[in-house]
């Protein structure tokens, strides 16, 4: 027995000494930059491997290997000899003037096709959005610096080639050699179940400049988790996959190169593009498709069509950690800002920021028992102590150690973050996003400062409340506003408490004494919204003197209900004593009600602070309220009971664009509901399109105690027509309501309003063209509109609207 096993230690010793491991890197002769995806065969029997995103490579044994020889589209090969001698080989290869332009194939298949189909067929059983469930834990590193190679070229030098210059340029470049401008790092532990349940905790994260950052951007998300995705994101635009469905229809494919595994398997390397002609958002690179289940192995792509702004590079590897599912492990994103460019005073060099994102997946498990219950959509939460890892912990999860460039830009900027206080500064952001600016223990409301309708006119304002610097259990809140047109001011004043000590449970009182959009039903939107810009055009206003109780909460994720009991003084002003003299005037009575929004499967961030960030969703959101009016000594005011609900989608799809669809109903119930109590219908303004709105309905809209309202828009977006940078986008519009005032005689009134009768549809339908100019994030464009329906005018001419547009696209 002792025999055998000393046998098996020789043999075993012999093995290991026999197989010595041969490393190595692959980086631009120019650049310095590592290469990815390079193709590395080392002998005859063309066994290889292929390097990963940082030019890596390792060969199991050396001694099999007389040379190395390696491979890269767009570069020359480079065949290398090798001495045993060597643990470790540096490779700098070559670039070749590249170009992707289109083949012309000879008649018969495309070999790539047969690659491609093979690709597509399997994709399903690929796609990690297909596994029952997975864990995993990710290490992401992002830095921004400046491409100094145009300066470099133009500094001084000697005859040995060391650089003389002792200008500013020469300093900024010495500094640019130690320190980059910026540097990030997070550690995330990510939970999938599916089919779309998933929950990011941020474990780790450390910014440059910051000890405490509030929330940070992750480098993994500036492109999609997978390549198998039927639509790719990249620096949040979005693109057809080169593997959609019948991709050869619209991508060029042309096989570039084979590569050999370890395992005998083949790798197949394909640039793809979009065909000539086509019109559509499409990507461009490489992709290599492994014959081991016909998997994707890597993939280099970007956007065809780059903005002007940046341009944006991806990369991704796959691998089996499991040895049997393919999954992503590594993801790159390099950037190049192209509208931040510095140069010198005498015009002779000129370098642009640089953006480089890396991701590492580690520790991944595939289709085992999760260790928390996962709501639907994406949460993304932060560890309690997450800016406080040691040294120790991010050393556990850094693929490579800082390097001492890295180190320099924490210590030089975390020294300039100190002397600006820009932990404070950029703590700010979170309270930003909510439209508020902190100014000590208060913060300032953006949107109390100036507003505009045509009522009042200009409304100037101010709006102050406490924040969490004075406690994190209440705050204090008041305002004062004056209108320009209406000569009044307007003001209200109250208590926030928030048990939880956060926005998730709020009770308020409140009181108020302010206008209000007469017979308005409105649902939460934002003034960064384009339904926002009818407000600008309305008119008619009602005063209101509120004493008011509530209770809101976020009841679970995206489920949003606020429970009120208000008492209200209401003088009406709204073309006063022209529609019912016996009745108009001032009332007085209670509501009550419950005012709920549920944005299905909400995606959002919970901040180290406990705040909740709204994502969205590409789900429907959907609004309902319900109100009951109580009288208060006052036969002017009835009796009600008033419902609203709104139904809101998006149906996107890759190829035809995108469907809008917005349902709109109101029903109010009452023995006898005077003007206050029914329902004005959305309009545009005056010259101001507005979504969600009839464009042609005249000045005063039509008013109803009952109606249905549907707002189909089909966004075609720039697919059919585009000029180099010039793209304009266009969408179809269909509007349609039916409506009527179940307890008024139409044939008494004389008013300038137009009342809904029953049976009868108001539809209108137009052509909107966006984006004709664009600048930063605005859209300007028009919209005209042809009113066809049942309300219809005589005259051909006074059925149709011209209407300006403007849209946000952040």
């Amino acid at each position: 027995m002792r025999k055998t096993l000393t046998i098996c230690l020789v043999l075993m010793t012999t093995t290991l000494f026999a197989q010595e491991i041969l490393k190595g890197k692959i980086i631009d002769a120019e650049t310095k930059e590592p290469m990815a995806f390079v193709n590395v065969t080392y002998n005859d029997d063309k066994e290889g491997c292929i390097t990963d995103l940082d030019g890596l490579f390792t060969i199991p044994d050396k001694q099999k290997a007389a040379f190395i020889q390696s491979s890269f589209v767009g570069y020359k090969m480079e065949k290398i000899p090798l001495n045993g001698n060597k643990d470790f080989i540096l490779i700098e290869m070559q670039p070749e003037a590249l170009t992707l332009n289109e083949v012309t194939v000879l008649p018969g298949e495309n070999p790539a096709h047969r690659i491609v189909y093979q690709a597509i067929d399997n994709k399903a059983k690929h796609n990690p959005d297909n596994l029952v469930s997975y864990k995993l834990t990710s290490y992401s590193k992002m830095y921004f610096t400046i491409d100094s190679k145009g300066y470099k070229e133009t500094l001084k030098k000697d005859s040995a080639g060391n650089i003389t210059d002792t200008s500013s340029v020469a300093k900024m470049m010495d500094f640019l050699e130690k320190n980059h401008l910026f540097l990030m790092e997070s550690v995330t532990k990510k939970q999938f179940k599916s089919p779309d349940k998933t929950k990011e905790e941020i474990l780790a994260s450390r910014v440059s400049g910051l000890k405490h950052p509030s929330f940070t951007y992750l480098a993994a998300e500036y492109q999609s988790f997978s390549f198998y995705d039927e639509i790719i994101q990249v620096a949040g635009q979005e693109y057809i996959s080169p593997l959609c469905k019948n991709s050869p229809n619209k991508y060029f494919f042309l096989l570039k190169d084979t590569a050999y595994t370890e395992t005998g398997d083949t790798t197949f390397i394909m640039s793809f593009q979009p065909k000539r002609g086509t019109n559509f958002s499409g990507l461009e690179g490489l992709i290599y498709i492994n014959s081991d289940g016909w998997a994707i192995q890597n993939v280099i792509a970007e956007p065809k069509k780059q903005s002007d702004e940046m341009r944006v590079k991806i990369q991704q590897q796959y691998n089996k950690p499991d040895g049997v599912h393919w999954f992503p492990m590594q993801l790159n994103t390099d950037f190049i800002v192209n509208f931040i460019e510095l140069s010198d005073s005498a015009g002779s060099g000129s370098s642009k920021l640089l953006g480089v994102g890396k991701t590492y997946i580690k520790d991944v498990e595939i289709n085992q028992e999760l260790e928390t219950r996962l709501k639907g959509g994406t949460e993304i939460v932060y560890a309690k102590d997450a800016t406080e890892k040691d040294d120790l912990f991010w050393n556990n999860f850094r693929i490579q150690q800082l390097n001492t460039r890295e180190k320099n830009t924490y210590e030089l900027i975390d020294s300039v973050g100190d002397a600006v206080n820009l932990d404070r500064k950029l703590a700010s952001i979170e309270i930003l996003a909510t439209g508020k600016i902190p100014w000590g223990v208060v913060n300032i409301d953006l949107n109390s400062l100036y507003w505009y309708n045509e009522y009042e006119g200009s409304r100037l304002g101010l709006g102050l409340e406490t924040n969490h610097r004075l406690s994190n259990y209440f705050s204090l809140f008041a305002y004062g506003a004056y209108g320009i047109r209406d000569e009044a001011f307007k003001y209200g004043a109250g208590l926030n408490i928030m048990p939880l000590k956060n926005e998730r449970l709020i009770l308020q009182a409140a009181y108020t004494h302010d206008v209000r959009e007469s017979n308005a039903y409105n649902f939460t939107s934002t003034r960064f919204e384009n339904e926002s810009f009818r407000e600008f055009f309305l008119s008619d206003f009602d005063w209101y003197s509120s004493w008011t109780a509530n209770i809101q909460a976020q009841i679970f994720r995206g489920f949003h209900a606020k429970t009120y009991l208000d008492f209200n003084k209401i003088n009406n002003t709204t073309i006063e004593n022209q529609v019912f003299p016996r009745f108009y005037g001032k009332m007085t009575g209670w509501e009550t009600g419950i005012e709920t929004k549920w944005v299905i499967r909400e995606d959002i961030i919970r901040t180290p602070k406990g705040n909740i960030m709204s994502m969205g969703s590409k789900y429907p959101d959907i609004h309902f309220n319900i109100r009951k009016g109580i009288p208060w000594k006052d036969d002017a005011f009835k009796p009600y009971w008033r419902f609203e609900t709104r139904f809101h989608d998006v149906l996107e799809t890759k190829w035809i664009g995108d469907f809008h669809i917005t349902a709109d109903a109101g029903l109010i119930y009452s023995d006898f509901p005077i003007y206050g109590q029914g329902f004005s219908i959305h309009k545009s303004g005056k010259w101001i399109d507005s979504d969600n709105s009839f464009a042609t309905m005249p000045a005063h809209g039509i008013f109803a105690d009952r109606f249905a309202a549907l707002f189909l828009k089909y966004d075609i977006g720039s697919l059919l027509f585009h000029v180099k940078n010039w793209k304009p986008e266009f969408a179809l519009v269909s509007n349609m309501f039916i409506g009527e005032n179940s307890k008024f005689p139409y044939y008494e009134m004389n008013s300038p309003i137009q009342f809904a009768y029953p049976n009868k549809i108001y539809m209108e339908s137009g052509l909107q063209i966006n984006a004709l100019l664009q600048q930063l994030f605005l859209k300007y464009g028009v919209g005209v509109y042809y009113n066809h329906g049942d309300y219809a005018g005589s005259d051909f001419k006074d059925n149709f609207a011209i209407k300006f547009r403007l849209e946000y696209e952040f």
